[in-house]
């Protein structure tokens, strides 16, 4: 994702041994293509609606209205102990090998 395009450009692409998958974030689109042809698929989605669904629970709770909430969304302080042991996962991964990719 190049933020500093005069562009909006959030795409990538995926490839495969069997396919080659390419997205745009922008226009909610993929293409995947593969030996027996190419498919188009659009998507009709707001981008943002995880992030407006957690600032209406969010200000809710700030408000105190007594409207209803996601009431099973992970909450921060019951995940820590998970993101810990993912953190350290991470810092002790190690590559083997080499992978050529095509991110944009």
């Amino acid at each position: 994702m190049d933020y500093l395009s005069p562009v909006l450009i959030r795409s990538g692409s995926l490839i495969g041994c069997t396919q080659n998958v390419a997205f745009n974030y922008v226009s909610n689109s993929a293409t995947v293509s593969t030996a027996v042809g190419v498919t188009e698929h659009g998507f009709t989605l707001e981008r943002n609606a995880m992030f407006m669904d957690i600032m209406h629970d969010f200000t809710t709770l700030v408000e105190g209205s007594g409207d209803e909430i996601c009431l099973d969304m992970p909450r921060m302080d019951l995940v820590r102990d998970s993101c810990s042991l993912i953190a350290q996962a991470w810092e002790q991964r190690d590559f083997i090998g080499t992978k050529k990719v095509d991110l944009q």
